[in-house]
């Protein structure tokens, strides 16, 4: 699993357990690009609140 933006998923996701921090502005900014169909991910959104 890579994890990236659209031009390019650059952060690999190879073994259960990895983390990845990030800042974005929407979840539309974040793209997942997978090995196999069907894998899942789990996502877990921190936020600040007005």
């Amino acid at each position: 699993m890579y994890l990236g933006d659209a031009a390019e998923q650059f952060v690999p996701l190879t073994d259960p357990g990895n983390v990845f921090g990030w800042e974005g502005t929407t979840t539309a900014d974040l793209h997942i690009k997978t090995n196999s169909a069907g894998d899942g991910v789990g996502i877990i959104f921190e936020g600040a609140q007005a």
